[in-house]
């Protein structure tokens, strides 16, 4: 079997079995059907307190050393370590399975397939936004890194092209982004 990396790593190790992984799936699955099609930390930790549950295994269940907050945390990082592969003209990519849903408020939680934004062109494109959001603050924080390593100039570089990329998309200059 193919081991799934999970982060952190005190979940199992790091690693979950393909088995494992496909029962996570299915289960994730079935908790944003239920819901309408968003997937929340609150929902995933709601259906992993059940001991059966494919999931229950994956958090901390002592409360003496974990607090809600970081299951929380926890279920953000099973969320996002879902990959499922879409072919698209010809090529497998292996992409999230889960994106933040683009349509809920700024300051509520929710995540949906990926699959679900592609028949919706105008999340598509908030999505590729948000999601070129958060690249650029990792690569800030990589700058800071590098700077501190002297080496920082190719990132900035990186940096600017992901920024005009957003900028283009914002302003609706790139149409083939959600054709």
């Amino acid at each position: 079997m193919v081991p799934l990396r999970i982060d952190p790593p005190r979940l199992q190790g790091g690693v979950v079995m393909a088995t494992k992984a496909d029962a996570i799936k299915a289960e994730l699955e079935s908790i944003a059907t239920g819901a309408g099609g968003t997937l929340t930390p609150a929902a995933v930790v709601e259906a992993a307190r059940r001991p059966g549950s494919s999931l229950h295994d994956q958090f901390d269940w002592n409360d003496s050393s974990a607090a809600s907050a970081h299951r929380m945390n926890q279920a953000r990082t099973l969320i996002r370590s879902v990959k499922v592969k879409f072919v698209v003209e010809s090529r497998t990519i292996s992409a999230p399975c889960y994106v933040r849903d683009v349509t809920v408020d700024p300051a509520e939680q929710g995540y949906v397939r990926l699959s679900q934004v592609l028949t919706d062109k105008q999340a598509a494109r908030k999505t590729i936004i948000h999601e070129l959001m958060v690249a650029e603050g990792v690569m800030g924080r990589a700058r800071a890194v590098a700077a501190v390593l002297e080496s920082e100039e190719e990132i900035d570089g990186l940096i600017l092209s992901a920024r005009a990329f957003r900028e283009r998309i914002e302003a609706g200059g790139d149409t083939s982004i959600v054709s």
